[in-house]
């Protein structure tokens, strides 16, 4: 999956078959497990964001994305960026 504030795209996961040919032989391909996805940005979601977070500054209200909530959708995201930058994984062994 590739994430930004433009929008969003799903990149299936694929694997391989083996295949006959029209001359018989076996030929090896990728298919793919699930439909792509792709989604434009719809609306001026920062803007949102920017506005909502002034007026809880004005009225002290709890904003609708609070931090607790930002690191519970990004900390998975965020360990996973980072065992792939040390090329370490939860079964690596020292």
């Amino acid at each position: 999956m590739f994430l930004n504030r433009s929008g969003f795209e799903v990149f299936p996961e694929t694997r391989r078959v083996w295949e006959e040919t029209r001359t018989g032989d076996r030929e090896e391909k990728e298919v793919a497990r699930s439909a792509s996805m792709r989604m434009d940005e719809v609306d001026e979601g920062l803007l949102n964001h920017a506005g909502n977070m002034l007026e809880c500054m004005k009225t002290r209200k709890r904003p609708a994305c609070d931090i607790e909530d930002g690191l519970r959708s990004s900390a998975t995201c965020l360990l996973g960026v980072v065992a792939l930058r040390t090329r370490r994984g939860s079964s690596s062994t020292r």
